[in-house]
């Protein structure tokens, strides 16, 4: 199964919130129509980037990984390098 790392942006908040999903399209859905606990009070939300994962638990170590950056801008290079430059262990497939 493939999955996917994603980074979403509050556009009431500017914060960033990271997860694991098989669906990004409706996995934002979700997010933007409250239906996820953690972000409910922060919709909307637009996509910053998402990358594929070979496994669930490389999303994981990915998510994890992204989580720990406390740099937003790193967590957006990170998310848009679309040529996967410097690649991180974390998730690249």
């Amino acid at each position: 199964m493939i999955w996917y790392v994603y980074v979403l942006q509050s556009t009431r908040d500017h914060q960033l919130h990271t997860g694991v999903t098989q669906d990004v399209a409706s996995q934002l859905l979700r997010h933007n129509a409250g239906g996820v606990v953690s972000t409910k009070r922060d919709c909307p939300f637009t996509l910053v980037g998402s990358r594929r994962c070979e496994s669930l638990a490389k999303a994981h170590s990915a998510e994890v990984m992204l989580k720990r950056w406390k740099d937003p801008e790193r967590v957006r290079t990170w998310m848009t390098d679309q040529g996967h430059r410097g690649r991180s262990r974390a998730g690249d497939s």
